[in-house]
């Protein structure tokens, strides 16, 4: 099986080396720390950039203002991104999300958050681990109950990488109150600007700050942003 690249791939791995050579990732302003996984720091202008040159949605459907690109274009990206030592540290979880909300999100979402992304101006955290739960997702704690159009969210979490520098947070919360664990678990798409969202953080040893908490304190989130169904 060859592995190598195609020739299409080819040129767009040029393509991308030229922006570098014209642009170097160190002149870019850094928003964030490198945590040293190989994915850089977090530059908000970077981004932008990438998202001007409809690099964050090459594999999108054309509906949601995609290229519908194979997946290895996107690969490309990454390996040159990471060979060049670019600023693109949240970049993986803003792929991860645009895809979950291609395919489970609401209209709503599809059509407020996703052009966002597509411009490099929307970043994201992880709501899942919890000071009472770690990495036991069943075992969490935070809840939403619906009120109206709203989902109100109460809770804690942390560990949340990139959370103080992010625009949205994906957070997990029992939406059931009768639910124990593996049940009634929703996702709940929370921006981060909501009254009652405190996001603070967490100061390694080194003095660096990669990872917050993040505490919930009748968050208000419209009901059309949940992940598929509650």
């Amino acid at each position: 099986m060859d592995f190598g690249r195609s020739p299409d791939e080819a040129a767009f791995a040029d393509e991308v080396r030229a922006f570098l050579r014209a642009q170097p990732p160190d002149t870019f302003p850094s928003d964030g720390t490198d945590a040293g996984y190989g994915s850089g720091a977090h530059s908000r202008a970077f981004t932008r950039a990438l998202g001007e040159r409809g690099w964050l949605s090459l594999t999108w459907p054309r509906a949601h203002g995609g290229w519908e690109r194979p997946m290895g274009f996107l690969l490309v990206l990454l390996e040159e991104l990471a060979a060049s030592g670019a600023p693109f540290g949240p970049l993986s979880g803003c792929l991860q999300v645009s895809e979950s909300i291609i395919r489970h999100g609401s209209v709503t979402l599809q059509r407020e958050i996703l052009p966002q992304v597509a411009r490099g101006e929307a970043t994201f955290w992880q709501g899942y681990s919890e000071p009472g739960a770690g990495s036991d997702l069943l075992a969490l704690q935070t809840r939403a109950r619906l009120d109206g159009d709203h989902w109100v969210l109460d809770g804690r979490k942390i560990w949340s990488s990139h959370a103080g520098i992010a625009t949205y947070g994906t957070v997990l919360a029992r939406t059931d109150a009768a639910s124990t664990r593996n049940r009634g678990l929703s996702m709940l798409m929370v921006d981060n600007r909501l009254p009652g969202m405190d996001v603070r953080p967490i100061r390694s040893l080194t003095g660096q700050v990669y990872h917050y908490e993040i505490f919930m304190d009748g968050v208000r989130v419209p009901r059309e942003y949940i992940m598929g169904q509650p």
